[in-house]
């Protein structure tokens, strides 16, 4: 045991080992460790397990989103927020959806340092061509082990170390990073999925001035009426 006053160290083990400090209570072999908490979500989006990366109008599809934590603190009350471009609309009750187009899920967690959660949305897709689905994590709280809020000395909570959590759309995104590099730009808490839409109904083929339907008709006339004369002529041979 070590006692701590308003000094240094008491009770320490006889070594006198620091040379700036020649006295009976002078011992470099007590150490006293600091932790440093580091608060780092990241977003990965992808179509779901299955799911074509090819659809038709009117197909639902859903898009698999994991929020990882790569920190060393646990993160509760994180919202993800997926913004829902034209052409796409919320089908999935776990869901809330905005005025704003946008679809937002709260999750209370506990999401310890080192693992990952995972949140499926599925839509409805509604018009044909190349569709972007973004998704990013608008917020969360960094809590220690009894279940406090981190934090800093200022008293604002404890932030992520490389992204801004918010639930504005106007990011670098690197499809599938997750983790941020001061030269990409990218947030790794947002990222984005991607789908072809296609017609539901197939487009007829563009006429190219000649059928098949007429030559068949005549072949087909021609056979009966060869059939015709061949019963004609043997009739005639009988008689």
């Amino acid at each position: 045991p070590v006692t701590l006053d308003d000094l240094e160290p008491t009770d320490e083990p006889g070594l006198n080992n620091d040379p700036n400090h020649p006295d009976g209570l002078s011992n470099l072999t007590i150490d006293f460790g600091f932790w440093q908490p580091q608060f780092d979500l990241a977003l990965r989006k992808s179509l779901s397990a299955g799911t074509p990366a090819v659809v038709d109008v009117g197909d639902t599809v859903t898009f698999t989103i994991e929020v990882i934590n790569q920190g060393s603190v646990t993160a509760v009350d994180f919202t993800v927020v997926d913004y829902l471009p034209a052409g796409m609309t919320l089908a999935d009750s776990d869901w809330t959806a905005n005025t704003d187009g946008t679809a937002q899920i709260t999750l209370p967690g506990p999401l310890p340092g080192g693992q990952t959660a995972t949140i499926d949305i599925t839509v409805t897709v509604n018009s044909v061509g190349d569709l972007e689905n973004e998704a990013e994590i608008a917020g969360a709280v960094a809590v220690d082990q009894n279940g406090d809020s981190f934090l800093l000395p200022n008293g604002d909570p404890l932030g992520d170390i490389d992204s801004e959590m918010d639930a504005v759309n106007s990011d670098t995104i690197i499809d599938n990073q997750i983790d941020r590099t001061s030269a990409s730009g990218d947030e790794d808490d947002h990222d984005i999925a991607r789908l072809t839409v296609r017609s539901a109904t197939p487009t007829p083929l563009a006429f190219t001035g000649s059928s098949t339907q007429e030559p068949l008709a005549a072949a087909i006339l021609a056979i009966a009426f060869g059939a015709l004369l061949l019963v004609w002529s043997r009739r005639r041979r009988l008689v």
